[in-house]
């Protein structure tokens, strides 16, 4: 029996432990933070990104605008 649990929590312990994480983040509303954390660190690195290509994302932009 205690071989089978031992078992059973090396398969789907991170499965476990994922789901109990994911249901406290959702209960204590913590998601709201981590998603407006997520969309400033997003746009800071796509403005990051931009201000090291330039040319090159002026150039895509051109192209696009192009095509219409």
């Amino acid at each position: 029996m205690t071989d089978k649990v031992g078992r059973f929590f090396e398969n789907y312990g991170g499965f476990i432990i994922g789901a109990l994480i994911g249901t406290i983040i959702i209960v204590c509303r913590v998601v709201d933070v981590i998603v407006t954390l997520g969309i400033i660190i997003g746009f800071g690195l796509i403005g990051a990104y931009i201000q090291k290509n330039k040319q090159k994302v002026k150039t895509k932009i051109k192209n696009i605008i192009e095509k219409w």
